[in-house]
């Protein structure tokens, strides 16, 4: 193990080395391409190794991207990608913040999809990067590659416009909003609600737009013009394609429940996953459910309309008082994290109910000979499907599945489940059929090891693996405050002690500071005593305005603080000095109420090892990657938790997401001589 000693700008005289362990050799060396596999519809300067063509000091990027410089973490990745490909092999590769992964993975993915009339499948976890690849990555390439190729962007019907959606009168305050969408709706060409100059709020733009369950598709008299269809035609027809991981999924359910004959996406022969760390989270809310209040009212909306107002009314009366039965137990202490025997409350006759309500529905479908009859069939399967989801959350139907309770800050009570293990499902219908699959994120091994992430995403053969370096030098770049004296996070004195501290580093650091908190508690504790401080810096909170506008505000008012919490961890790419310094209060670990964990716990005595840790590793370098975005950045990490020190799991997983050789300090004044801010 490697020592980092006590650095020449450090102040405290006694500080302790810190114990910081080397990253591991990547696993997967990538050669170039052998002899004799490259397919290539182009012959280049470089003998035929066009990666080398369009990476390389005078290649195709350089001649378009000025001060570009070659990055090896790039150069292998995309090398990697290449090899996975030609040898139908599969790739996890953790690409480090500003290596240019898209890039690495576009280059050699659309040669392979040219060279062989092939289509390739682009799955991201947020819209904002799906946005990026079709709106400035992909178009880029096409200008500068000597191969041209065909790219389009799939997403869910609710992001279109639905011309079948019918205004209600009752607009309320939303009058101004629904009148600038309906302005647009008259005369957009493509209904996407990106085209909207503003972001509609969500309750509003459910009024123009329907979801892909609520969606009659080729029943619907608009089917012939509806914009979700053409553009979901116009991409199916491109090389590359880009959707999300919620789509994907909703693809590989129809899949496994039609046995293959239905496709909600066009076929592909590789799978490129970007932002893969979100993949197996995302997986278990997908085929779990979650039912509120709101769910059941909008699958019976439509008994009014077949004149069964009066069952409307029953439903509704049932409906409050199971989940204010539901609300109740949740609030009594035999309830801890999910529900552990079944019948918790009355609800028998409630789906008999739902199954009554149901049957009307599919009565009136057969009868109905308006455009409302497809609806009322779609509506007929989901109160059937609810009260199927009820029963098996009630009666615990499901031991890999784990139901649950959660309660919002207006104290809606939701019914939810989530399967505990999704790698059977993603092995069946991604890694176990796909030729190739590609999966990268910033954050995937921990401490150099992918067999969690192989674990939980169910990859378990033809899987090669590549950890691609920084292209930063994180140890000139970047320093580590450890702040001596504070009690431990158990101790109830911590809290107040952390709280000082954030206050002393941000001064230190004059503002420019992101504050990653792992509750919403602390993160309010911390706001109300820098208000009582009189603190001389602008506090931006995760709350007061949309996360977007306060990310954009951060950046631009240099001198100003971001706190937040699960939300800023990830998505914040904030270069230059306005963010300076990223805090962490505790290291994220896993709530220990969340059902997941307490499900695992029963059955695993080493969970906190097998799950606890990497969770809370991968989220830590989320958090603390916020921080080098270029490589003219300088920045501190301060963690205000001392188990990183003094637990021989903080050293050993924590400590080592660090480089090798940083210069660490455990006095904040120290922050300030770094950021010359003193």
């Amino acid at each position: 193990m490697n020592y980092v000693q006590p650095p020449t700008w450090m102040r405290g005289a006694n500080a302790p080395a810190l114990p910081v362990q080397p990253p591991a050799a990547p696993v997967l060396a990538c050669p170039p391409p052998a002899p004799g596999l490259a397919l290539t519809p182009y012959v280049g300067s470089s003998g035929g190794d066009y990666i080398v063509d369009v990476f390389g000091p005078t290649g195709y990027l350089a001649q378009r991207l000025p001060g570009y410089a070659q990055r090896e973490g790039q150069v292998a990745f995309a090398h990697a990608v290449d090899v996975a490909i030609r040898n139908k092999r599969h790739l996890l590769a953790e690409a480090a913040v500003g290596i240019g992964k898209s890039f690495a993975y576009l280059v050699p993915a659309t040669h392979y999809a040219v060279a062989n009339h092939k289509r390739i499948l682009i799955v991201t976890a947020g819209i904002a990067l799906q946005e990026q690849l079709v709106r400035k990555d992909l178009p880029f390439l096409v200008s500068i590659l000597p191969w041209k190729f065909t790219y389009g962007l799939i997403k869910g019907r609710g992001n279109y416009l639905c011309q079948a959606t019918r205004i209600s009168a009752k607009l309320g305050g939303d009058k101004a909003e629904v009148a600038q969408i309906s302005r647009w709706a008259a005369t957009t060409q493509t209904g996407d609600v990106s085209e909207l100059p503003f972001k509609p709020a969500p309750h509003v733009w459910r009024k123009f737009s329907v979801s892909g369950d609520d969606c009659p598709k080729a029943e619907c008299s608009h089917f012939d013009s509806c914009f979700a269809e053409r553009a979901h035609l116009a991409a199916k027809r491109a090389q590359v394609v880009v959707t999300n991981y919620h789509m994907f999924l909703a693809h590989l359910a129809v899949q496994e429940k039609t046995g293959g004959q239905v496709r909600i996406l066009p076929e592909y022969d590789v799978v490129i996953g970007d932002e893969l760390h979100a993949l197996a989270d995302t997986a278990r809310s997908f085929f779990g459910f979650s039912l509120t209040q709101s769910s059941i009212k909008w699958a019976t909306r439509l008994l009014n309309d077949i004149g069964s107002g009066a069952l409307a009314t029953q439903v509704e009366d049932r409906s409050d008082r199971f989940f204010n039965e539901l609300r109740a137990y949740r609030r009594q202490p035999v309830y801890k994290a999910r529900l552990r025997g079944p019948s918790a409350v009355h609800w028998l006759d409630f789906c008999a109910l739902l199954n009554q309500t149901a049957e009307v529905y599919r009565l009136g479908a057969k009868t109905n000979t308006t455009d409302l009859a497809p609806h009322l069939k779609l509506a007929s399967n989901r109160c059937t499907a609810i009260a199927q989801q009820i029963t098996a959350a009630m009666m615990l139907t499901d031991p890999r599945t784990v139901y649950f309770l959660e309660e919002d800050e207006k104290t809606r009570v939701s019914l939810n489940s989530k399967p505990l293990d999704v790698s059977a499902k993603l092995n069946a219908g991604l890694f176990g059929i796909t030729p190739t699959v590609v999966g990268c994120s910033a954050t995937l091994a921990v401490g150099g090891s992918f067999d969690h992430c192989k674990h939980e995403l169910g990859a378990t053969d033809r899987v090669d693996t590549l950890l691609a370096g920084t292209p930063f030098d994180l140890v000139q770049q970047m320093r580590l405050i450890l702040p001596k004296n504070l009690p431990s996070p158990a101790d109830r004195e911590w809290t107040d002690a952390a709280v000082r501290a954030f206050a002393d580093v941000i001064d230190a650091a004059g503002g420019r500071t992101l504050g990653l908190f792992t509750s919403h508690k602390m993160l309010n504790k911390v706001a109300e005593s820098l208000a009582t401080y009189g603190c001389r810096w602008r506090i931006l909170k995760q709350g007061d305005l949309p996360p977007t506008q306060l990310i954009e505000e951060f950046r631009r008012d240099t001198n100003s603080v971001l706190i937040g919490t699960a939300t800023f961890w990830t998505g914040v790419d904030v270069p230059g000095e306005s963010l300076s310094c990223v805090v962490v209060d505790r290291l994220p670990f896993p709530n220990p109420e969340d059902p997941v964990l307490d499900a695992i716990s029963a059955f695993d005595r080493n969970s906190f090892m097998n799950y606890s840790i990497p969770r809370a590793v991968i989220a830590f370098k989320q958090g603390t990657g916020r921080l080098i975005r270029s490589a003219t950045d300088r920045g501190v990490v301060v963690v205000l938790d001392n188990r990183i020190r003094d637990k021989g799991y903080g050293p050993r997983h924590f400590l080592s997401v660090f480089p090798p050789g940083i210069l660490a300090s455990d006095d904040i004044h120290d922050i300030a001589e770094f950021l010359g801010t003193h």
